[in-house]
């Protein structure tokens, strides 16, 4: 049975966020709030080992727009998201990450280009990023190999905080493969959706500690990139509309 559709569906991935994850909703509620946004939140737990699965059924209770799903182990980002995506109802899907390192305050920025009708996917690009080199060197050599490999122009692919039409959704889900969120800018301008890029604010992480940044990130992120590009080449033609609320997770 298919919901009605609320204007903006906010997914917030979390893989042990207890410190974070009630107030990155409660941040998105005062968004909310503040700009009469018709909106549900979908938090999805990816298999923490803290309470963030307890915090996400709690908050749940106490607020009717607020939805949750768990996985008891481990799914990585990608499975998190597509989890996410079949238990929302919004016309524009936006994602977050539970860290507090993005303004939710800045959300408009990112949804309005879309109802406006001008853009299909809005990413936001950290201008300042305040995460340590570590960081920052592996995803600024990530950033400049996925606008050669898959020339679309943006400057910050593996961001956060992005929005993008549900239609758009609909249609690139099935090339969503493990550890594909990092992809999932590059894919939308590949097969031909109107991506814009717009900058944000970023804030230093102060709970929580990162999941991203192993040794082996770049390396495979490498071939991660190159195996999307090759699957994309092949199914250039073949980009299906498929239909997400005719096929509800279960």
């Amino acid at each position: 049975m298919k919901r009605d559709l609320v204007d903006i569906s906010l997914i917030i991935p979390a893989h042990n966020e207890q410190e974070s994850l009630a107030q990155t909703v409660d941040d998105a509620r005062r968004c909310y709030q503040r700009f009469g946004i018709d909106g549900e939140i979908v938090i999805v737990d990816d298999g923490s080992t803290d309470r963030t699965a307890q915090i996400a059924e709690q908050l749940c209770k106490v607020n009717p727009g607020i939805r949750s799903v768990r996985f008891e182990k481990k799914h990585g980002k990608t499975g998190a998201l597509l989890a996410g995506f079949q238990l929302t109802s919004g016309k524009v899907i936006v994602i977050v990450d539970a860290d507090l390192q993005y303004d939710l305050e800045e959300m408009p920025l990112l949804y309005t280009p879309i109802f406006s009708d001008h853009y299909d996917l809005v990413n936001g690009c950290r201008v300042d990023r305040k995460d340590n080199f570590l960081r920052k060197i592996p995803s600024s050599v990530y950033n400049k190999l996925n606008q050669h490999i898959f020339h679309v122009k943006v400057k910050d692919a593996n961001s956060g905080f992005k929005a993008m039409r549900r239609e758009l959704l609909n249609s690139i889900t099935p090339f969503l493969k493990k550890d594909f969120h990092r992809y999932l800018v590059s894919i939308a301008g590949y097969v031909g959706y109107r991506i814009l890029e717009v900058p944000i604010s970023h804030r230093p992480r102060d709970a929580g500690t990162s999941k991203y940044s192993t040794p082996t990130r770049l390396a495979t992120g490498l071939l991660d990139m190159l195996r999307a590009r090759w699957i994309l080449r092949k199914s250039r033609n073949m980009v299906k509309d498929f239909d997400l609320d005719a096929n509800p997770k279960t």
